[in-house]
């Protein structure tokens, strides 16, 4: 099956959310009740309610629990569907909850029978805020489970915080974050022209999430909701670097090419932060080489010049075959793929390539400590698809 192209993949963030390019004000003014709201408020809540009423297929596919515990999340959906229409909302005007002291900006009545919300709208700086606030209520009131029992203020690993911070993000990715003041957008998914999308699901499914620009590295993928939830990435350009835990710690691994599904390479639903490791290091340079076509080859030198080694199949030390830490540019022919360690054995975390793909000079490709992978290739674990 063929991998996204970067117009697909905006294709495929409109398609899942089809239905907000044309919101029906009678479905808003029926979805939700107030209390204590001027007009400019109620308009702006109908809409935060009715953002997540057309982005519910997302909430409850692509926000992923991981609870382990499959009956809870089956109730859960269940309550999201049946609740966002029956929710009442008071806009805490007056309420020392509210106050200019407190730093809370809303409140849900305890126990998931009630529908009640308090949101401190005086507070909201901004409409993706406030879908957050909104998000982060109706997560209490289906019952998402929280970190602790209490008050608890913004703990990062709490699922009812990264339910809102999902929200918030799906919000601005389609390009709705205005004043409150502002009138209603029309979602518009950019084009990506360059980095990495991820996926919630296996084969490039669910929606999908952009990272490139200036947001080319994220240190605590909890922040986005999305902690624990990558099964596919696209890689358009450069080399990408997935790390187990937050600010890039723990296990990590470098990728310049698309893998369908993590987990056959063990990293499915284990991505907690990601960042580029260089924006080149992956495509053709002097175009195809003339040898790369029946196995993978390694060269000594750029460009794919200098002496070469043929991989038909791994090698668990490269120094059997005198070719130990020589190699300077690679390239795999369609049907394989390659996995680079610097330690013999298949120590450490590997570089994955899939053909067909060439890196002329893989000093552009970067490894740990600001290390690159020129002269570093100590083992190579080859797969074919026929």
């Amino acid at each position: 099956m063929r991998t996204p192209s970067a117009a697909s993949v905006a294709a495929a963030s409109l398609a899942i959310l089809a239905s907000t390019l044309a919101p029906s004000p009678a479905r808003g003014q029926a979805m939700a009740r107030f209390r204590r709201c001027d007009a400019e408020a109620r308009r702006n809540i109908r809409s935060a309610v009715r953002f997540l009423h057309d982005n519910m297929r997302a909430l409850k596919k692509d926000y992923e629990f991981n609870t382990r515990l499959p009956r809870r999340d089956d109730r859960i959906h269940r309550r999201m569907s049946r609740k966002l229409g029956k929710l009442r909302f008071s806009c805490g005007t007056g309420r020392k909850l509210c106050d200019a002291s407190n730093d809370r900006t809303g409140m849900h009545a305890l126990g998931t029978a009630s529908k009640k919300l308090l949101i401190c709208y005086a507070k909201m700086k901004n409409y993706c805020d406030l879908v957050e606030t909104v998000a982060h209520e109706y997560g209490h009131a289906v019952g998402l489970p929280r970190k602790r029992v209490g008050r608890h203020a913004k703990d990062q690993d709490d699922l009812v915080y990264q339910f809102g911070w999902f929200a918030r993000d799906l919000c601005r990715q389609r390009s709705l974050s205005r004043g409150l003041g502002e009138p209603d957008r029309s979602p518009h998914a950019p084009t990506p022209h360059g980095g990495l999308v991820i996926y919630p699901k296996p084969g490039f499914e669910g929606t999908p999430r952009p990272i490139a620009g200036s947001h080319a590295s994220l240190a605590d993928m909890r922040r986005l909701g999305r902690n624990n939830s990558v099964s596919s990435i696209h890689v358009l350009s450069g080399t990408w670097e997935l790390c187990e835990n937050r600010s890039f710690g723990g296990r990590c691994a470098l990728f310049v090419d698309d893998v369908r599904n993590l987990k056959t390479l063990k990293w499915n639903d284990r991505v907690t932060s990601i960042r580029r490791r260089s924006t080149s290091g992956a495509g053709w340079a002097n175009g195809t080489p003339p040898a790369c076509v029946n196995v993978p080859i390694l060269f000594g030198k750029a460009y794919f010049r200098g002496p070469q080694i043929p991989l038909p199949r791994s090698s668990r030390d490269l120094k059997r075959r005198s070719f130990r830490n020589d190699a300077s540019s690679l390239c795999v022919p369609p049907g394989f793929r390659v996995m680079l360690y610097d330690r013999t054995r298949y120590r450490r975390a590997p570089l994955v390539i899939r053909g067909p793909r060439a890196i002329a000079r893989l000093k552009d490709v970067r490894r740990r400590k600001s290390r690159n992978w020129n002269n570093a290739i100590a083992s190579v674990r080859v797969t074919h698809r026929r």
